[in-house]
């Protein structure tokens, strides 16, 4: 890798080093300099000499890697197994998708702290705070809840709109037909993106049930 070497004060001077020459010798004027080493991926490195006149004059410096890289391990928490084909976004930004075990490797961060956001299809949504120092190496573990929906039915009942909720989430749903109510007359609300596990669904008229959302969909019946 090529570092460059930039010598500014009395008079200025640029070279380069490589593995194979590491040393940058220059012939200057007597007084004060500032040498700057910079490189990709690494730390710039600046270091304040005075060239005394007929010496010889060494500085030294030791230029330290910025590279700041992530690891994402994304895990079904039901199955505990890797989720593969997870986006995975630092700060908004999309920076690949998971493999077939689950992992995303090689994610360059930025110094200080970065917001991380995995999300994947019929999952929740993870987001996670990671911060970075240069030279860094870390590895985040984010669990992701499998979704699906749930339609509720609700019948018989009054015409008019009728209300759904469970937990945060909420649905609506109108019944259409003459009142008092008839056998027939019924509505459904499907909602979407549900984590699996039992929820207490609740339906205009206080009428309540539990239910396991276990696969991508189930169905309830609520009287109202």
């Amino acid at each position: 890798d090529l570092a460059t070497v930039d010598i500014s004060g009395t008079e200025t001077a640029t070279c380069s080093i490589t593995g194979a020459a590491p040393v940058c010798s220059k012939t200057l004027a007597p007084g004060p300099y500032e040498i700057r080493l910079s490189q990709s991926g690494y730390e710039t490195v600046i270091i304040p000499v005075t060239v005394a006149a007929g010496a010889t004059t060494t500085a030294t410096g030791a230029m330290r890697s910025n590279a700041m890289t992530l690891t994402v391990n994304v895990v079904d928490l039901r199955s505990m197994s890797g989720i593969s084909s997870a986006t995975v976004k630092v700060a908004g930004t999309g920076v690949g998708s998971t493999n077939t075990s689950g992992v995303l490797s090689g994610i360059s961060l930025s110094e200080g702290s970065n917001a991380i956001e995995v999300t994947k299809a019929s999952h929740t949504t993870a987001t996670a705070t990671v911060y970075a120092s240069y030279g860094s190496s870390s590895n985040l573990v984010v669990y992701l809840i499998p979704t699906g929906s749930i339609t509720a039915t609700l019948s018989p009942g009054p015409t008019g709109v009728k209300s759904v909720t469970m937990g945060g989430f909420s649905g609506t749903c109108t019944v259409i037909g003459t009142s008092p109510a008839l056998a027939s007359e019924s509505c459904a609300t499907t909602i979407d993106n549900v984590p699996y596990g039992s929820w207490v669904i609740s339906a205009s008229g206080d009428t309540s049930k539990t239910v396991t959302l276990a696969s991508s969909s189930v169905a309830v019946t609520l009287t109202t």
